[in-house]
């Protein structure tokens, strides 16, 4: 039986003809355009069964080679990932699975020199995008639909301290918001002093006024990167995840990392959690915040479930690896990717729930209003954008990749 949310997707095809989400390549999709937009919007997702593949977006421009992260932000009901490919953070309609627009203007996949960009991606409720960018900077774009200044970068943040660009710059990486105190904090990933690798650092925005504080992580690796900054309103505090830490007494790398605790009015790291990567080469990298204070990070291959008021493990689920995590109150299950596969993993009983295949697909975001998870695809042959047609095994485009839950045998729950 034909999934009710695919019948969705249909009558947005019928909405936007010049770029869409491609059809089933099985032909089991059936003509719905008697269905009116509401019906869609209300219809009942079943966040209980198996997930599959139900179509591809084409993203227009040159092929997409080069993403990062993806951000899925519900007051505009679109989504948002980094197309270094095209210089620029590509929009999607999460509700109807077109393609929107794209916010240019960024560096690219520049390679080393000055840090490519976009990279970390995410939107605030009063419809500003932030986004990470090379040259140690983080633009801020609107992305209010009925603004003037809709899709552009309206600001540009320069977070360099006087010693990252000497002489190059790194980039600033991802970002994380603070919604009580409307702070930004960006990873500055890759910083030089002098030609050689620098300590990475990070740095806090106020949304409102501009000002930047930096924030100095004790004891990190200089070289050893920074990645995912994460807000916890119930603590009150952002974790930073810190891949490579020195030992405080040698001042040599340990092989493993920590989660640092930074205070966003006082830019002040305040702790670490470090029990649960002690083991050598688990650094973390992507984290997400599930009920019940479970904090999910991935580390060595693995992703681990801590409590996240004191950094205590609660369970190992093994052999799920991603960059970027992300936690869907829809269907309450965090996923993962790792090409060829897109894992859901539910964070209460620590066990994968599903994993689907997904060749090319690079870090995810979901929709909850309709249980639509999307997957930037990365060119490449045999990936998910030519099995539905898009591109060929010999000039492959890249494209986002959208996924549903089936729906249940008999039509109901």
């Amino acid at each position: 039986m034909k999934s009710k949310v695919t019948g969705c997707l249909l009558f947005g095809l019928v909405l936007v003809l010049a770029v869409t989400i491609s059809a089933r390549p099985d032909g089991r999709d059936r003509d719905d355009r008697d269905r009116d937009r509401e019906e869609c919007r209300d219809v009942e997702h079943n966040a209980t069964t198996p997930l599959e593949a139900i179509g591809v977006i084409p993203v227009p421009g040159a092929a997409v080679t080069s993403t990062d992260i993806a951000w899925v932000d519900p007051g505009t009901e679109r989504l948002y990932f980094s197309d270094r490919s095209n210089k620029g953070v590509d929009v999607i309609n999460a509700e109807n699975d077109t393609f929107v627009g794209r916010v240019s203007g960024f560096a690219g996949n520049v390679g080393v020199t000055n840090g490519s960009g976009p990279g970390g991606v995410l939107v605030t409720p009063d419809r500003k995008l932030f986004a990470g960018d090379g040259n140690t900077k983080v633009e801020e774009a609107d992305v209010d639909p009925t603004s003037a200044d809709y899709l552009k970068i309206i600001k540009s943040f320069d977070l360099s301290t006087g010693q990252s660009c000497a002489p190059t710059c790194g980039r600033a990486d991802e970002v994380g918001y603070d919604p009580k105190d409307h702070k930004v904090l960006a990873a500055i990933d890759g910083p030089t002093v002098k030609g050689n690798p620098g300590a990475p650092y990070a740095a806090l925005i106020d949304a409102n006024t501009g000002a930047v504080k930096f924030v100095t992580i004790p004891n990190i690796t200089a070289g050893g990167g920074l990645e995912q900054p994460l807000w916890d309103g119930e603590l009150g505090v952002f974790f930073l995840t810190v891949p490579s830490v020195d030992d405080p007494v040698t001042n040599k790398p340990t092989g493993h990392g920590e989660i640092a605790l930074i205070n966003p009015n006082t830019a002040v790291v305040t702790g670490s959690y470090t029990k649960a990567f002690a083991t050598a080469g688990c650094g973390p990298t992507g984290e997400v915040l599930a009920p019940y204070q479970r904090l999910v990070t991935n580390c060595g291959g693995n992703l681990l479930i801590l409590n996240a008021t004191n950094g205590n493990l609660i369970t190992t689920v093994k052999g799920v690896s991603s960059d970027e995590l992300w936690f869907n109150p829809g269907d309450d299950l965090v996923y993962a990717t790792n090409s060829p596969n897109l894992y859901a993993v539910d964070p209460k009983s620590g066990t994968v729930f599903q994993t689907i295949n997904d060749p090319g697909g690079r870090n995810m975001a979901a929709f909850a209003e309709n249980n639509h998870v999307f997957t930037p695809v990365r060119a490449a042959a045999g990936d998910q954008c030519t099995q539905f047609g898009v591109g060929t095994a010999t000039t492959p485009t890249g494209c986002v990749a959208v996924f549903a839950h089936r729906e249940a045998e008999g039509g109901g729950k």
